[in-house]
């Protein structure tokens, strides 16, 4: 008697999906827990681990501080070059509304006049 090419395939298919798998997967789940557990026990022993400084160690963390320290001193500065210059910038328009309001009606007027000439 000879099956259908499929048949066979079919059959096997159908052994390793309901018989084999449905008993291994509680047995992988649990290896993969307990893997999972071992790697996050190695994981942590391997983050609490510490290694004494070197010289160059040290030597590039103290450059690290001084370029930090530089470069704050520069910020410091930048923004006190805005600060004042925001202060001339405010001084400079209040002093023009000052003048703008102590000038006389006529001296006011007077532009005025020597444009409305001018257009003539």
């Amino acid at each position: 008697m000879e099956a259908a090419p499929g048949k066979l395939r079919s059959l096997l298919k159908k052994f390793l999906d309901e018989l084999f798998l449905k008993r291994l997967i509680p047995f992988i789940k649990y290896n993969s827990e307990k893997e999972a557990e071992k790697v996050k026990k190695r994981d942590d022993k391997a983050t609490k681990r510490t290694w004494p400084e070197s010289e160059k160690d040290k030597a590039i963390k103290v450059v690290l501080v001084e370029r930090r320290k530089k470069e704050e001193e520069k910020r410091k500065l930048e923004e006190e070059e805005k600060q004042k210059q925001a202060e001339i910038a405010a001084k400079e328009a209040a002093e023009k509304l000052v003048e703008e309001e102590n000038k006389s009606p006529e001296e006011a007027k007077q532009p005025n006049e020597d444009e409305h000439k001018r257009k003539s």
